[in-house]
C-alpha cells in the first residue's frame, strides 16, 4: 500500500520549518546572484559607452556615420542582455533543482523507500525511441527522473524536452512528463494513439517525423469521438482493436478533453511489453522559487505524484482485461 499524505507527514521526515528556512537563504542567495550579475553587465555597458564618450571616440564615429556607432551598441546590449538572462536561467534552475532534492527526494521516499528519484536524471534515449512518438529531432534532454515498483508493477517516467535544430534555431517539439510501465505478457505488434491537434493526417512529412515504418498502418475503430481527437498507427490491426475499446478509449478521450484549452497532447502506445504514454506542454513537479513551503505545498506535490501513479495503474489494469478478452 502506498503511504498517505497524513502518513508519512506524521513520520516526522518533514521538518516545515528547516524547509522554509533552508528555501530563504537560497532564495536570498539567488537574488544576490541577480543582483551581482546585473551590476557586472551594467558596469560593462558603462565602460563600453561612457568611457568611449568622454574620451571623443563616439565623436570619431559618428563623423563616419551615425549608424555605426548605434549598430555597435545595439549588438553590445543584445550580447549582454542574453549573457545575463542565461546567467538568470541557470541560477533559477540550480536553485530549483535544491528544493526539488530537498522536497521531492523526500516525499517519494516517503511513500516507498524503494522509489528511486533524481532531479537531475531522465529516462534513456533509448527507452523513449521504443515509443515510436516521435523520431526526427537533434535534443534529447529531461529532468525529474523516478523509478519503482508499485504493486509489483515496474513504473517509470520523467520530464522530457525534445527539440530540433536548423543552425542557430531551435524548435521544441515536445515538453512534458513520459511515463513507461511494465506490463507481464508482449504485444504482437505495436500500437500508437497520436493526438491529431499535432499529427493532421498522415502524410510524408510526419511519416519522416514519426519514422514510420512501411508496416504501420493508419486505422480506424467504431469510435467516431475518439478519431476526432486521435489518429491510430497500427502493425496489427486485430490487436489494436482488442486494446482499444471503449474503456481505453474513453480514458484518453477524457484525458484529452481536460487539457484541450492548454493545448496539451496526449500520446500512448503499446509496444513490446510496455504501454508507453506522454503529455505534451505539462510540468509535474513545477516549482516556484518563490513560494513559501508549507504543509499545501507538500500536498500539492503528493497529490500530482499519486495522480499520474493512479493514472498508470488504470491504464494498466484496463490494459490487463482487454488483452484477456
Amino acid at each position: 500500500m502506498l503511504k498517505t499524505f497524513n502518513e508519512i507527514l506524521e513520520s516526522g521526515k518533514f521538518n516545515l520549518q528547516n524547509f522554509e528556512r533552508s528555501r530563504k537563504q537560497n532564495l536570498k542567495s539567488y537574488k544576490l546572484k541577480q543582483l551581482y550579475n546585473f551590476l557586472i553587465i551594467a558596469s560593462i555597458l558603462f565602460l563600453l559607452f561612457f568611457v568611449p564618450l568622454k574620451m571623443g571616440y563616439i565623436e570619431e564615429l559618428a563623423k563616419i556615420g551615425l549608424i555605426v556607432p548605434i549598430m555597435l551598441s545595439f549588438v553590445a546590449i543584445v550580447l549582454l542582455l542574453s549573457v545575463y538572462i542565461g546567467l538568470f536561467r541557470r541560477i533559477k534552475y540550480r536553485f530549483q533543482g535544491t528544493i526539488k532534492d530537498d522536497i521531492i527526494t523526500k516525499i517519494i521516499k516517503s511513500i516507498d523507500s524503494n522509489f528511486v528519484y533524481k532531479s537531475k536524471e531522465f529516462i534513456p534515449k533509448k527507452t523513449f525511441m521504443k515509443s515510436k512518438f516521435f523520431g526526427f529531432f537533434s535534443i534529447y534532454k529531461g529532468e525529474d527522473y523516478f523509478s519503482g515498483k508499485i504493486y509489483d508493477i515496474p513504473i517509470e517516467f520523467s520530464d522530457i524536452l525534445l527539440q530540433s535544430t536548423s543552425g542557430k534555431n531551435r524548435q521544441t517539439i515536445f515538453r512534458g512528463p513520459f511515463f513507461a510501465v511494465k506490463l507481464p505478457k508482449k504485444f504482437k505488434g505495436r500500437t500508437a494513439v497520436l493526438s491529431s491537434l499535432q499529427h493532421h493526417g498522415v502524410n510524408k512529412f510526419i511519416q519522416k517525423v514519426l519514422k514510420v515504418e512501411k508496416k504501420d498502418e493508419l486505422i480506424t475503430i467504431d469510435n467516431p469521438d475518439f478519431h476526432k481527437l486521435f489518429k491510430i498507427l497500427s502493425t496489427n490491426e486485430t490487436e489494436s482493436k482488442q486494446i482499444l475499446q471503449n474503456d481505453i478509449c474513453n480514458l484518453l478521450i477524457e484525458l484529452r478533453n481536460n487539457t484541450i484549452v492548454r493545448n496539451i497532447g496526449v500520446y500512448f502506445t503499446c509496444y513490446e511489453d510496455y504501454f508507453y504514454l506522454a503529455f505534451n506542454n505539462v510540468n509535474i513537479f513545477h516549482i516556484n522559487i518563490k513560494q513559501e513551503i508549507n504543509k499545501e505545498t507538500l500536498q500539492k506535490y503528493y497529490d500530482e505524484f499519486i495522480k499520474y501513479i493512479n493514472l498508470l495503474l488504470k491504464i494498466y489494469s484496463l490494459l490487463e482485461e482487454n488483452i484477456a478478452n
